[in-house]
C-alpha cells in the first residue's frame, strides 16, 4: 500500500468511528448497525455477539439513558489494503432521569477503550470485531444538566461558514 492509501484508510476508519458514536448519541441504531460488517463480533460485556444481537441489547439498554460520547487518542494500524486493526479511548457521560423529576439526572462518568477489527469491503470501511472494556466508572447522584440538549446552537451558525 502506498503511503497515501493508508492515510485514506485512517481517514475513512475514524470518520465511521466518529459516525459510531454520534449515532449511539442519537439512539440510531440502524445507523450503528450499519457500521459493522454483515458478520461483525460485538462485545459490549463477557461474551462477544452478533451485529444484530448486540444492537437489539444495546437500544434496550441504552433506551434509558441520553448520552455523551468522546472518542480520542487512536492507536490505529492498517495492516493491508482491506484489514485494520486499533484501540480507541472513551470517556462517556451517561444521563439517566431521576424519577419524577423534570430536571434531576442521575449521571454515569465512565472511561473505557473499544478494541477493534476493521475490514474494507467494496471500498467502504466497516467495523468487523469491536471489544467494548470499561476501565472506570463514577457514579453521581441527583445532578443537573446545564443546557437542554443539542441543538441549541445552531440558529447561530450559518450553513455558508467554512
Amino acid at each position: 500500500m502506498t503511503d497515501e492509501q493508508k492515510v485514506a484508510a485512517l481517514r475513512s476508519i475514524r470518520s465511521v468511528k466518529a459516525r459510531y458514536f454520534r449515532c449511539v448519541d442519537d439512539h440510531d441504531w440502524d445507523g450503528v448497525s450499519n457500521l459493522f460488517t454483515p458478520a461483525a463480533s460485538i462485545a459490549y460485556g463477557a461474551e462477544p455477539k452478533p451485529r444484530a444481537v448486540a444492537m437489539a441489547e444495546s437500544a434496550a439498554h441504552m433506551a434509558r439513558y441520553e448520552s455523551v460520547h468522546n472518542g480520542y487518542n487512536a492507536e490505529l494500524y492498517v495492516d493491508s489494503p482491506v484489514s485494520a486493526h486499533g484501540r480507541w479511548h472513551v470517556q462517556d457521560r451517561l444521563y439517566r432521569r431521576v424519577d419524577g423529576s423534570d430536571d434531576l439526572y442521575n449521571l454515569i462518568h465512565g472511561f473505557a477503550y473499544y478494541d477493534e477489527i476493521y475490514e474494507c469491503l467494496d471500498g467502504r470501511w466497516l467495523i468487523a470485531g469491536l471489544v467494548f472494556t470499561r476501565t472506570r466508572k463514577d457514579l453521581r447522584m441527583g445532578v443537573r444538566k446545564t443546557s437542554g440538549g443539542a441543538g441549541w446552537w445552531a440558529s447561530a451558525i450559518s450553513e455558508e461558514e467554512p
